[in-house]
């Protein structure tokens, strides 16, 4: 069964909610001479319906003579569509039969108003009060009713006549994949924003780990200076001993010449008078010296 595109963009609307049972309906704008207007606006992959409703703010201002109720398709729970004929006596006076969306909501809608006006609101007129009131209400609503003329969602028509006995599409199979398409749109952009979280949660977890493995990092490189500075203070104390080792072997190796030259000495000399008075000699002069050093 083929689609159509959506088009709804500044069709004519009435507004439904319920309050304690009783129901409550806008349908007069002000000046009355007007109409609330029902959009879907579609960008990219997400989409957001707006309903506008001319207003007369006491507050004088060129760019804005309207108050916009602001639906999120993340605050969608579920979306109903319907056809209605048995209408309230209020809406017949815009279109005899109509096309209605029951929105279940999990947030309340957002109402907008121009930059230029202050809070709190002042109107104008009565009717702008009424209104004012009426949206006061409003966004503490979880169930919200928006009546548009039923050609609204209906094909726009085929730019060529179709063949004999080629089926003709039916209003409400028109009307019917209308909504299905409206539905997908909706229900895509709810599978990504519930897939956010997540991916908020998953990013979230994955920047904890690498601040973990960046403090790891930073702790092994510290580790790794320390060991280094380690092993060289190691290296230049096996430099040293190794140094101070020559030098006494040096030392060992001149001791040891000098006894092999005494060694020698006596050996050449023991058989000689004169160099055992030599001896001798020596001797008792190293004994008197060491005598008088003390």
């Amino acid at each position: 069964m083929a689609t159509t595109s959506i088009d709804l963009k500044a069709v004519t609307a009435a507004i439904e909610y319920h309050d304690d049972d009783a129901m409550r309906l806008l349908v007069k704008p002000d000046p009355e001479r007007m109409a609330i207007q029902f959009t879907l606006h579609v960008e990219g992959n997400s989409a957001f319906f707006d309903i506008s409703i001319p207003f007369k703010y006491k507050t004088k201002t060129d760019i804005g003579r309207t108050i916009h109720i602001r639906i999120d398709p993340l605050s969608i729970i579920s979306l109903v569509f319907s056809t209605k004929t048995d209408l309230p006596s209020e809406v017949k006076g815009l279109f005899d039969s109509a096309e209605c969306l029951e929105f279940r909501l999990r947030d309340s809608v957002a109402i907008l108003i121009p930059d230029l006006v202050q809070d709190p609101v002042e109107v104008a007129r009565r009717q702008s009060g009424i209104i004012l009131d009426y949206l006061a209400k409003l966004i503490q609503a979880s169930n919200l009713h928006i009546y548009i003329p039923n050609y609204s969602l209906s094909p726009n028509a085929p730019s060529r006549k179709r063949k004999q006995g080629q089926a003709s599409t039916t209003d409400s199979e028109a009307i019917w994949n209308r909504l299905e398409q409206l539905k997908t749109m909706l229900n895509r952009q709810t599978l990504h924003d519930a897939q956010t979280p997540s991916l908020i949660r998953m990013n979230q977890e994955l920047r904890t780990e690498i601040a973990q493995l960046q403090e790891q990092h930073a702790s092994l490189q510290k580790k790794y200076e320390e060991l280094d500075s380690e092993v060289a203070s190691l290296r230049q104390a096996q430099v040293n001993a190794d140094d101070s080792q020559g030098v006494e072997l040096v030392d060992i190796r001149d001791n040891i010449a000098d006894l092999e030259n005494r060694m020698d000495f006596v050996e050449r000399g023991k058989d000689d008078d004169e160099f055992i008075i030599r001896v001798k000699d020596v001797v008792l002069e190293e004994m008197g010296a060491r005598i008088k050093g003390h």
